[in-house]
């Protein structure tokens, strides 16, 4: 099952351009040896939240609906889908998809956001409750999940993320990776 957008017609490089989760001001642009990134327009102070899941720029799907999602993509689609995914030890079985321009704050081992888990955990939910994929829908609007700023980050300096720190996908998603013979290299960057 999936929520938020309708994945047959959907295609990778298409973002949401009506909702976005941003609360700066950014732009994407082509960064050295990254490909495409997040960029600040304006200054952000430590701190901050930068970014956060808005009803409209996110869908989440549990293992049946990434499978379906998949099914009708060439192999570069997929690689892209699951390299632009991200988890939640809170969500178990389910992938985040950001439908903004989200999808491209990559990776650094040295990043500037985090995922704000200073805010407490909230009640587990069911993941065997068929409305499953929704209350995690909902709950990801919480403030526990928007990324804050590490430090202060000037006009026109990257957005980056640590993606080992929130990673904690699906056992099918481990499998799907090394089925597509995914390059985990990214996550080992040394910026």
């Amino acid at each position: 099952m999936h929520l938020g957008f309708d994945h047959r017609t959907w295609h990778p490089n298409q973002m949401s351009s009506q909702r976005t989760g941003f609360l700066v001001q950014v732009h994407v642009e082509e960064v050295p040896g990254k490909g495409l990134g997040v960029v600040t327009d304006e200054l952000v102070s430590k701190g901050q939240v930068v970014w956060r899941h808005l009803p409209g720029a996110f869908t989440v799907f549990d293992e049946q609906g990434f499978r379906e999602l998949i099914t009708c993509m060439d192999r570069d689609e997929v690689v892209f889908e699951l390299t632009h995914m991200h988890a939640f030890e809170d969500f178990p079985g389910c992938m985040i998809r950001a439908l903004d321009d989200g999808i491209y704050i990559n990776h650094s081992i040295r990043p500037n956001l985090a995922t704000n888990n200073t805010e407490p955990a909230l009640p587990a939910l069911d993941s065997n409750a068929p409305d499953y994929i929704q209350r995690v829908a909902q709950a990801l609007r919480a403030d526990r999940f928007s990324l804050l700023a590490t430090r202060d980050i000037a006009i026109g300096e990257e957005l980056t993320n640590d993606y080992n720190l929130d990673d904690d996908c699906p056992e099918y998603f481990d499998e799907l990776y090394a089925l597509y013979e995914v390059d985990e290299g990214y996550l080992e960057d040394g910026s």
